[in-house]
């Protein structure tokens, strides 16, 4: 019960739900790419054409960990990302993988059967965007179970996988 291993029991989920509504983007430079949902970073890329082969993606990183008398808790960012080169209307892909997420975490609040989610869910689309790309991150928090005196086992059971 890690905050990296809630992110990764987190992008599992959400993995699995688009790719259960069979989810496809909208643009048709794209529209062959499968949504990849992954915890921590992408790899790195040096062109646009490479950038264009990993869109759709959501990229999901324990951003902050609170550790209190009450619990822990592991504050993660979703940073989602799609592509269309359309000016006027490529933004609804955003928006509508967005409200996927928003949808889905909000409707299965516990996750991997250790990880509850704590409200308030932040969605947030910044003004600027990459054209043609287009992002939005998203802030939700998780309980995590308390650093005991077994965690170095179950950590390195984590970092195997």
């Amino acid at each position: 019960m890690t905050p990296i291993g809630c992110a990764r029991a987190l992008a599992d989920f959400l993995q699995q739900h688009f790719d259960d509504i069979k989810y496809c983007p909208i643009d048709e430079k794209i529209a062959t790419n499968r949504l990849i949902v992954r915890d921590g970073f992408l790899p790195k890329v040096t062109s646009n054409e490479e950038k264009k082969k990993q869109d759709p993606y959501i990229v999901i990183r324990p951003v902050e960990i609170t550790d209190t008398d009450e619990g822990s808790v592991v504050k993660l960012q979703l940073l989602m990302m799609t592509y269309s080169a359309d000016m006027e209307k490529g933004h609804l892909d955003l928006y509508h993988m967005a409200e996927i997420v928003r949808q889905s975490v909000e409707q299965q609040t516990v996750i991997d059967g250790m990880y509850m989610l704590q409200l308030p869910v932040k969605t947030l689309i910044p003004e600027e965007q990459p054209w043609p790309e287009w992002w939005a991150y998203m802030e939700l928090s998780y309980t995590l179970g308390r650093p005991g005196a077994s965690i170095n086992q179950y950590l390195t059971q984590q970092i195997e996988v």
